[in-house]
């Protein structure tokens, strides 16, 4: 597998200009060798326990007031309020 792998210049240094490198080497002292939270595969936030139907329901309601869509029950009673 290491064969199948890119080829790795020779001066990785000299491929970034000196500011950059520069900054780069900062942060990574910053971090200690970790990569930023965005680069790490973890999300920014947790998403919502899913299950909460009553949650739901509001979201959906808040939903088609902020698109001003009909409330699903006046779609099935055939009127709009």
């Amino acid at each position: 597998m290491r064969l199948l792998e890119p080829a790795q210049p020779e001066h990785p240094h000299l491929l970034m200009a000196p500011d950059e490198l520069s900054t780069a080497l900062d942060v990574a002292d910053a971090l200690n060798g970790e990569l930023p939270h965005w680069h790490r595969g973890r999300p920014d936030h947790v998403p919502a326990e899913p299950g909460d139907e009553e949650f739901e329901r509001e979201l959906e309601m808040a939903k088609q007031a902020g698109a001003s869509l009909p409330e699903e029950s006046a779609l099935a009673d055939g009127h709009e309020e």
